[in-house]
C-alpha cells in the first residue's frame, strides 16, 4: 500500500465515499489539498466559488437537494469563520444528522508555526 500525504488520503476518502464534487477556495493553507485535487483528474470536480460562505452554502444545498454527501474546503481562521453561517444554520438539521456535509479547513503547517514563517517581517 503506497504511503499517502494527508491531502491525498483526504481526496481518496472523498472518492471512496462517492463524492465527485468539492466546493473549495484555494489558499496558502490548502495548497497541498489542491495539488491532490489536481492529481485526482476527472474523478473529482472542484468548483471555485468567490467566497467561503458560498462554498459552504453550495455544499449544504447540494446535500439537501440530492441526499448525497457533499464537501467544501476553505482556509482556516477567517475562511472557516466566513463559512460559519452555513454551518450554524444547519448544525442540527438533516444534512449534518445524516453525515451529508463535510467541511475541510486547511491549517498552517507545524514547521511554519515553529519558524514564524507565516508572519510578514517588517524591516
Amino acid at each position: 500500500m503506497p504511503r499517502l500525504t494527508t491531502a491525498e488520503a483526504t481526496v481518496e476518502t472523498l472518492l471512496r465515499h462517492g463524492l465527485d464534487t468539492v466546493y473549495a477556495l484555494p489558499g496558502l493553507h490548502n495548497d497541498l489539498l489542491f495539488d491532490a485535487f489536481y492529481h485526482a483528474g476527472d474523478r473529482l470536480r472542484v468548483i471555485h466559488p468567490r467566497h467561503e460562505q458560498t462554498a459552504a452554502y453550495m455544499a449544504l444545498g447540494a446535500a439537501l437537494a440530492t441526499g448525497q454527501p457533499q464537501a467544501f474546503a476553505v482556509v482556516p481562521g477567517p475562511g472557516l469563520l466566513n463559512a460559519g453561517s452555513a454551518r450554524s444554520q444547519h448544525c442540527c438539521g438533516a444534512a449534518l444528522e445524516h453525515g451529508l456535509w463535510i467541511s475541510a479547513p486547511g491549517r498552517v503547517a507545524l514547521w511554519a508555526m515553529a519558524h514564524d514563517s507565516t508572519r510578514i517581517k517588517r524591516g
